[in-house]
């Protein structure tokens, strides 16, 4: 390559890395935002104080800390505040319901919070918060009663991240803080539709840090960490074989534990050891590998010395971090074309892909390849088996089992209702079978 366009290469990863330092700068609390971060915590702590006054337990005590990305020092102005209390008592759901509920009554006396619409709902949750907002300045409050693993969780990644960014002098707050955004704006990070959520994606970022920093001695650049990390999720990491630990104290380079469950993608928690994407399903997961792969792809171009850069007109910032159309999906087909197969993308409204994937048929399926096939009827199994109160790793090796039988007859499952007797017997079978074979 000549030198005018090893310029163009240099000047491109330039203003892409002004661009990252230029969002996360705009982005970050200021001084006045962060005072009144610590105003509302301080609220809350006094509240907690008041009701601790109410409770039962008259040896009970209450702490109120921060956790997340506020106790990381990596949110941003947009980010919500995460609040858990402990308590030093035995305390169950329906009492960590009650005084949720308590509080959130002497929360709401104070006309600058307006508290969720969805309150009972998020009280009824499997892990019930209280939800508020500040009505001038918009800052969503999530409170919820610490389990015996958040804390000890939280100081764990606490220190992972000023190990690296104190002590090894590797700008992983940025790296962060970044990856979030990408994968906000990419429509990855979203718990809700089954994707990954933000702490999914802090404990990537720890890891990749973890498996390369002591091999990458000399790269303290933001840039190279940014384009280090796609690399690596998008050709080193192997999703159905590898699973993600940052408890792990392996030496060697690009080493994953191997994975123990069923889930298409096994993150471990450091503490608690449970797999934190258990919940993320079987094209979601797809989604993520692919929206890695796309990410690479589309830096490593700037790291060859035989591409010109002189073709690309729109920012390297931009094109990545590009809001992914929320309306749209595209799947791969086979279609017949003067007696030959090919393979051909085809993009369908959501609620229309939301629709095939629900009522799926024949005529449907045999637009797809056989992968394909199976992984969509996968995709809405997964979850009619977990409706059955059976364990997640379970339920894993139940619907590989479900999914040796013809797509006709799974096609009938999923048009069952959970508690009709074919459905029940399909589920039971399975794991009688699964049982002998002394797999369960």
């Amino acid at each position: 390559m000549d030198k005018s366009n090893n310029n163009v290469h240099n000047g491109a990863l330039h203003k892409f890395a002004m661009d990252v330092d230029n969002y996360i700068s705009a982005n970050l609390p200021n001084k006045k935002e962060q005072l009144l971060r610590d105003s509302i915590f301080k609220y809350v702590t006094d509240c907690v104080s008041e009701l601790q006054q109410d409770v039962i337990h008259k040896s009970a005590f209450m702490e109120v800390s921060k956790f997340g990305s506020e106790m990381w020092n990596v949110s941003c102005k947009d980010s919500d505040m995460d609040i858990a209390i402990s308590v030093y008592f035995t305390s169950h759901r329906v009492h960590k319901q009650q005084l949720l509920d308590k509080l959130m009554h002497i929360i709401s006396e104070n006309e600058l919070y307006v508290i969720d619409s969805g309150y009972i709902a998020l009280l009824n949750a499997s892990y019930p918060i209280i939800r508020f907002t500040h009505k001038i300045y918009k800052i969503q409050v999530d409170i919820s009663i610490a389990d015996r693993y958040c804390l000890p969780t939280n100081v764990y990644i606490l220190k992972c991240i000023n190990h690296f960014q104190n002590d090894l002098n590797i700008p992983i707050k940025k790296l962060i803080i970044f990856i979030k955004y990408w994968s906000k704006q990419r429509q990855i990070n979203d718990a809700y539709h089954l994707y990954l959520n933000s702490f999914g994606y802090l404990l990537l970022t720890i890891n990749y840090i973890q498996s390369t920093h002591r091999y990458h001695r000399h790269s303290r650049n933001l840039v190279d960490l940014i384009f280090g990390f796609f690399k690596f999720y998008a050709t080193i990491f192997d999703p159905q074989r590898h699973a993600i630990s940052i408890s792990s104290t392996s030496s060697k380079i690009h080493t994953f534990i191997k994975k123990s469950s069923w889930s298409p993608l096994e993150i471990i928690d450091p503490i608690s050891q449970w797999n934190i994407a258990h919940r993320v399903a079987y094209y979601q997961c797809n989604d993520i590998m692919d929206e890695f792969r796309r990410a690479y792809l589309m830096l490593n171009k700037y790291f060859r010395y035989d591409y010109n850069c002189n073709t690309s007109k729109q920012s390297i910032f931009k094109a990545l971090t590009q809001n992914k159309a929320i309306n749209t999906k595209t799947i791969s087909i086979n279609i017949e074309e003067d007696g030959e197969s090919k393979q051909e993308e085809k993009r369908f409204d959501e609620s229309e892909y939301e629709q095939m994937a629900t009522t799926l048929t024949c005529k449907v399926l045999k637009e797809l390849k056989p992968l394909e096939q199976k992984r969509m009827i996968g995709e809405r199994l997964y979850p009619k088996i977990l409706m059955k109160n059976i364990e997640q790793k379970l339920a894993g090796k139940v619907m590989v089992v479900l999914l040796s039988m013809d797509n006709d007859k799974l096609l009938e499952l999923l048009s069952m209702d959970n508690e009709q007797k074919t459905f029940r017997d399909a589920i039971d079978k399975a794991v009688d079978m699964l049982q002998k074979q002394n797999i369960v």
